[in-house]
């Protein structure tokens, strides 16, 4: 049981990358929508 924790995290991870490399095709796109809808800033 206690695998099924991080296992679920890592399938969460993989599954962003997954659509997001379908949807967009590139990991640096990713970042960038990553980035817009953090509301940290982090670009200004």
């Amino acid at each position: 049981m206690t695998y099924e924790s991080p296992v679920l995290e890592e399938i969460g991870s993989v599954r962003e990358l997954t659509l997001a490399a379908s949807g967009r095709g590139r990991s640096d796109q990713v970042q960038w929508f990553r980035y817009d809808n953090d509301p940290g800033g982090v670009l200004s």
